[in-house]
């Protein structure tokens, strides 16, 4: 298996994404679910929010300068039984140039978001503009029962300052929800300014699943294509796991759940500029290693070549692990990942785990080690819903389950890691909640 991602330009690369907000991608809607004394079934989560919101350290070569992409391996055997399978952690930092900003935010204004909820928002997007530099692009759409320019994509410069200021200063709670309107129009604004080369996208804020969904997502995918992701952040209502992957699944989209209280401070620390969007992924295995596909996003569960889609590769990316495995002879070397957007090719090679060593999982680095404890936890979950679905029986499944939360804290000890500690206590209360059988299941 393979997680790629990017970093910051420090030393380590720690994958917390957005800054670690929730969205219904993590598995904070499982997770409810379980501490409530329930077994989720597969639409409350996903392997790629399994992986999300945890750090993930791994050290970068001090001499490290521009993208600097680097491969940690690991080799481990999941409680599936189906085998030993190699893991890599892959690590691109984000570039020394930094990416000037085109951004169009498209705001909902409906009587649904209220006067508390829109004063939170007229904070966070006056943030959003302080931490923007001069060279960068704001622009803002409101949208209630149609959608309204309050300022066209403008320069980040003191006179543009003061004009978003003034736009953000404006909105009001009105009417209806016209989200196609809006998003129609944001995109509209952003095309007079798109430019290749530079950080291009269109960020919806709404509280409601817009009823014009599929219009939206047409858009999101045309012009994701192009190169202008739509990024949508739901404000106090969690729109669900079906809206994240719908989203998701256009080029470069993202979804996020902000809390409430969280609001405020959606943009409270600079936008992540990705190190490649849109980008083409090509696997060149070595012949004693064989590529099975990926978990996350996107999801290749049979591949028919050797190429996929990377819609985003950033510091905030969704985490994406390819899937190998080791055939007679294999030495530690998998092969090579080539991505569009970077000249050379990342050599994947499994050193040995000289840094950390367990009995089911050993690793070339903590970070890529706690990648593959982390997959226990999400095969503990894919196999207490195979039990939901009724393909394994109550007797195969907490079994293995047991086995996931044992192992899990075992590897938290060893790592001294509480969050793997947290999952580790999870995956048990889900050994509990099986105990109820079909009456469990939600």
């Amino acid at each position: 298996m393979l997680l790629l991602l990017a970093c910051t330009a420090t030393s380590l690369v720690d994958h917390t994404p957005d800054g670690g907000r929730a969205s219904a991608r993590q598995i904070d809607l499982a997770r409810a679910l379980i501490e409530d004394g329930l077994v989720p079934t597969r639409n409350h989560w996903t392997t790629e929010g399994v992986l999300s919101g945890h750090a993930l350290s791994s050290a970068l070569p001090e001499d490290c300068e521009g993208p600097c992409p680097r491969a940690w391996g690991a080799q481990l055997d999941p409680i599936d039984g189906g085998g030993a399978v190699i893991l890599f952690h892959v690590a691109i930092r984000e570039a020394l140039n930094r990416l000037p900003k085109r951004i169009v935010v498209v705001v909902d204004t409906s009587g649904s978001m209220g006067v508390t909820k829109l004063d939170q928002v007229r904070s966070a997007l006056t943030a959003l503009a302080s931490n923007a530099s001069t060279d960068d692009m704001l622009g803002l759409v409101s949208f209630a029962d149609a959608a309204k320019v309050e300022l066209s994509p403008t320069l980040m410069d003191e006179r543009g300052l003061q004009g978003w200021t003034t736009a953000v200063g404006n909105l009001e709670v009105q009417g209806g929800t016209n989200t196609a309107d809006g998003v129609l129009v944001g995109y509209e604004e952003l095309f007079e300014v798109w430019r290749a080369g530079a950080d291009n996208r269109l960020i919806l804020l709404t509280d409601d699943r817009p009823e014009e969904l599929e219009d939206v997502l047409r858009m999101a995918r045309v012009y994701g294509e192009a190169g202008a992701p739509l990024h949508l952040t739901a404000l106090g209502v969690d729109l669900g796991a079906d809206m994240a992957n719908e989203v998701e699944a256009t080029a470069g989209g993202r979804y996020h759940f902000v809390d409430n209280d969280d609001i405020d401070s959606l943009f409270a620390e600079p936008l992540v500029t990705p190190a490649c969007i849109g980008t083409g992924a090509r696997i060149e295995a070595d012949e004693s290693a064989t590529w099975a596909g990926t978990l996350g996003f996107p999801m290749v569960t049979e591949p028919d070549g050797d190429r996929f889609r990377l819609p985003t590769l950033a510091a905030d990316m969704t985490p994406l692990a390819l899937v190998f495995r080791p055939e007679e002879g294999f030495t530690g070397w998998a092969g090579e990942l080539q991505l569009d957007c970077l000249d050379q090719p990342i050599s994947l090679e499994f050193h040995g785990g000289t840094q950390v060593d367990f009995t089911t999982l050993r690793a070339d680095d903590a970070g890529v080690f706690k990648m593959g404890a982390l997959l226990d936890e999400a095969q503990a979950l894919d196999i207490a819903a195979a039990f939901c679905d009724g393909d394994v029986s109550l007797g195969s499944a907490r079994p293995k389950v047991r086995q996931a939360a044992d192992r899990l804290l075992a590897e938290a000890d060893l790592l001294d890691d509480e969050d793997l500690e947290r999952e580790a206590d999870l995956v048990d209360q889900l050994w509990n909640n099986l105990e109820a059988g079909e009456d469990a299941c939600f």
